[in-house]
């Protein structure tokens, strides 16, 4: 993979502490730029509307997406948000833990462990399904606009199935039993899944 080559050349430049210590919040700032110069850009190219929502419309599909915003948010109670962002990272390099370095992957995270509790319960991808429902719900649709959702989406699912094909080769997080149990979108399904659980009803398969 191009992550993983990249990852191994900076390594060899820039040294193992220093990778561990600073790459993943290098990794989250160049993201949220390139993401924000990207908006930029779309927000300065010439369009034209293809439609635009009366009210009624388009409040309850703002709620929407401030709904799936919030549902996203909830993903980073289960995972330790500090460590994803690269802010843990570099409190233990300039704390002098360098023996809590010596586990961490290339980029600084932990051992890999399987979320199964929390938004990770009713869905496999809340992250990216949020990013979905946040960008596929916009009220007012341009020609630019239809473009960059359909790529945002088709890149979400892209992401959310090369990450399973990594999980799965990983037996010890046991993570073909977890996609039984638990949908990869469907929010709907998964909601009713655990209704199913709590009144101990037949629960129906993922798929």
């Amino acid at each position: 993979m191009v992550s993983q080559w990249l990852k191994r050349n900076l390594s060899a430049i820039l040294g193992e502490r220093f990778m561990k210590c600073y790459y993943r919040m290098f990794f989250s700032t160049f993201s949220a730029v390139t993401l924000l110069l990207i908006f930029i850009l779309i927000l300065s190219l010439p369009d034209t509307y293809v439609f635009r929502a009366p009210l009624w419309v388009k409040v309850p599909m703002h709620v929407i997406q401030v709904s799936a915003m919030l549902f996203g948010m909830m993903s980073l109670r289960v995972m330790d948000a500090r460590e994803f962002f690269g802010i843990r990272q570099m409190e233990r390099c300039r704390g002098n833990k360098d023996s809590q370095l010596t586990s961490l992957s290339l980029d600084g995270l932990s051992p890999l462990r399987l979320a199964k509790t929390g938004v990770y319960s009713i869905v496999r991808h809340p992250i990216y399904l949020a990013g979905i429902v946040m960008i596929s719900f916009q009220p007012e649709i341009t020609y630019n606009r239809i473009v960059v959702t359909l790529i945002a989406d088709l890149y979400f699912i892209y992401a959310a199935f090369k990450e399973e094909h990594h999980l799965l080769k990983k037996k010890e997080l046991g993570y073909h039993e977890y996609m039984q149990r638990v949908p990869m979108f469907n929010l709907f399904k998964g909601l009713y899944r655990i209704r199913c659980q709590r009144s101990k009803d037949p629960v129906y398969p993922a798929h």
